[in-house]
């Protein structure tokens, strides 16, 4: 019985602690909180009951919303593209200074332009060699990668 009673004084606490830190912080710092404090609780306490604590990180997780709009940031695939061909065709006119400065500038060109046209896993992107996933069909680039 006292067990029973500890244990619903714990779910009490940690309520009460959540609704606190709602007040003052976004959802997902309180998740953040709450995960870490599971993780205390299963090294430090490890024959304690943690299935209030689960719920309520399950609760929060299925609940948090990002508290930023990313709409704002969000950009149509075709500026991308004319983005970096814009940076490949800069890249050509680019004088002085250090001579790998138009090979880095063309290589990010490219790489915006890449993931904006055929959206890869990073693993791939990052293993594309350029003559051997990149070939020049007449005027036309064509990409050989398979993901």
């Amino acid at each position: 019985m006292a067990a029973d009673a500890a244990h619903a004084t714990t779910i009490c606490t940690l309520r009460n602690n959540v609704g606190r830190l709602y007040g003052r912080a976004s959802q997902f710092a309180v998740l953040g909180h709450i995960r870490d404090f599971h993780e205390y609780l299963r090294y430090a306490w490890r024959a304690l009951n943690l299935a209030h604590v689960k719920r309520a990180e399950r609760s929060l997780a299925w609940n948090a919303k990002p508290t930023k709009n990313k709409q704002s940031s969000l950009r149509p695939s075709a500026d991308l593209v004319s983005l970096g061909k814009n940076l490949m065709a800069r890249s050509a006119n680019l004088k002085g200074g250090d001579p790998r400065l138009p090979l880095a500038q063309y290589r990010e060109g490219s790489r915006i332009a890449l993931l904006a046209l055929r959206p890869l896993h990073i693993r791939a992107f990052g293993s594309i060699h350029l003559q051997d996933h990149l070939l020049q069909v007449g005027d036309v680039c064509k990409t050989c990668v398979h993901h």
